[in-house]
């Protein structure tokens, strides 16, 4: 089934790491993106999330940083947009090729990040995309490893 251990794992007691980056989102006329993070462990977290340009050796475009409660579940609408600071009703912005870095930054909980690239199209019959990342924070190492 979908939903075993086998396929999903274990997020909440599994390793974990400092850093998962999301490639080739897109947001603007096409597609919009989503991001979803869920403390898992009950206790506080603190998320940063990065825009960066593909092949622009990390340059940011924007960061913020989202602070989760224990089990809390986050959902943020358009967040390149959102992140980047520009007006989510801006029909000029157009993000190709971006990725997502999301970080813990804080806390001793751990995260789950998940990422939707969603076709804006509503006669389309294209699915949504959906890009899971690991677990972030609450490892012994600490963030930086």
């Amino acid at each position: 089934s979908l939903d075993s251990e086998e396929v999903i794992g274990t997020p909440q007691s599994g390793s974990s790491r400092s850093v998962v980056t999301h490639p080739a989102i897109d947001e603007g006329f096409a597609f919009r993106t989503n991001l979803i993070l869920a403390e898992l462990t009950g206790q506080p977290v603190e998320v940063k999330v990065r825009v960066v340009k593909a092949g622009t050796d990390g340059v940011s475009l924007g960061e913020k940083t989202y602070a989760l409660d224990p089990y809390q579940r986050l959902q943020r609408n358009k967040v390149v947009r959102e992140v980047a600071g520009v007006g989510s009703d801006d029909p000029s912005a157009e993000f190709k090729d971006i990725e997502l870095q999301i970080e813990a930054a804080g806390g001793t909980g751990r995260a789950l990040a998940i990422v939707t690239k969603i076709d804006n199209n509503p006669a389309s019959k294209r699915a949504d995309i959906f890009t899971l990342g690991g677990a972030i924070g609450g490892s012994p190492l600490g963030f930086g490893n």
